[in-house]
């Protein structure tokens, strides 16, 4: 039984679990990003902090310490997410 129960923590913090909850966060703190918005952090992060300053008036240096926390909260500051 207890494996069954490591099991489904291992399913609950997998990477895409996780990259989810850090989509959800960034999402929640900067309302006015659209979906695409979010997803340039993962695969063109110069032009999300570009974007996050247009449409949110939030620097790159304040947003790095926002995001460094929300992945430290997810559990995902292992440099995977970024």
């Amino acid at each position: 039984m207890a494996a069954g129960n490591n099991t489904l923590v291992a399913k609950a913090t997998s990477w895409p679990d996780r990259y989810a909850d850090i989509c959800i966060e960034m999402k929640e703190l900067w309302d006015k990003l659209s979906n695409e918005d979010v997803r340039l952090y993962h695969i063109e992060p110069e032009q999300f902090f570009i974007r996050l300053k247009e449409k949110q008036g939030v620097s790159r240096e304040v947003a790095e310490r926002c995001m460094a926390q929300i992945k430290a909260e997810c559990g995902c500051d292992n440099g995977r997410f970024a």
